[in-house]
This record gives C-alpha cells, structure tokens and sequence, in this order.
C-alpha cells in the first residue's frame, strides 16, 4: 500500500461552514470562501501519489468537489475532533496505508510540495507537524500507528 493523505472536510451547507467569517461578512461570504478553499484543497492533493481519503463532517456528498474516482470517501465520527482524528488515522492504517498525514481545508498556504515533503521527512522521523502561527497545525503525518500518540 502506499501514504495516505486523510482530508477533514466540513460539508458544504449554507450557514454552517466558517460561521466565526459569517458573523461579520454573512453566510453568502463564507459560503463562497469555503468552497473556494475546497477546491483550492482538492487541486492540491489531487495528483499526489499517495491514496486519498475526505472524511466529510456530516454525509458523504457524492459529485462534489471531490471526484469520485480519486477519492475515497468517507464520515467522520467520534465525540470531539480529537477522536474523529483518532478513527480516521485508525482506518487508514487498518486500510494498509504505510505512512500517514491528515490536513483541513482552511490553510491556502499548503502546497502539493509541503505534503510530499512531510512524507519525505517520514523516512527518518516518526512524526512531522507542520505548525501553524496560531498555535495549531496545518498538517499531522506519522508512519505508524501509535496508540498513545492518540490518547484521548
């Protein structure tokens, strides 16, 4: 099996998607830049050589953004983010998938090259985190599974 890349998508409903821009630009604003930022994701990753997998916030939407024939699709679940990152890297690796990495749909900063580059750096390191000015991160990738690393 080959890397997987693991998108965490919300889907695309008017009002519920990047609600905090919505409160001081409307719901037609937000709309539009989250489908933006969907599809500037899905030109991204769409060529890598790793398999592809969109794990969708509420149903799994066919004819989207996503092409059928790319990617695999997939819900999410668990409780909170962390569990439905958790279950997600799980069924990657339960898939066969050797390496993986897992990103949203909200940072027009990562490129096709960052994401090769993070499986690059998997050959010598267990983890990468590619961090963000926030705080956060924009990108999680390990080579194996690693329960405590999922502790919830």
């Amino acid at each position: 099996m080959k890397p997987a890349i693991l998108i965490f998508a919300k889907n695309l409903i008017y009002g519920q998607v990047k609600t905090r821009l919505a409160a001081t630009v409307g719901n037609d604003v937000a709309l539009s830049v989250y489908k933006h930022l969907l599809q500037y994701t899905a030109h991204i990753t769409h060529q890598l050589p790793v398999d592809k997998i969109v794990f969708y916030s509420n149903e799994i939407e066919k004819k989207d953004t996503w092409n059928d024939e790319v990617y695999n699709k997939q819900l999410q679940s668990g409780n909170d983010l962390g569990e439905r990152i958790h279950k997600a890297f799980t069924f990657a690796f339960l898939e066969g998938n050797t390496q993986v990495a897992i990103i949203g749909t909200d940072c027009l900063e990562l490129t096709s090259t960052i994401i090769i580059n993070a499986f690059t750096q998997l050959k010598n390191h267990d983890v990468v985190i590619g961090p963000a000015k926030d705080g956060g991160y924009y990108l999680l990738a390990i080579k194996k599974y690693i329960k405590s690393f999922f502790k919830i």
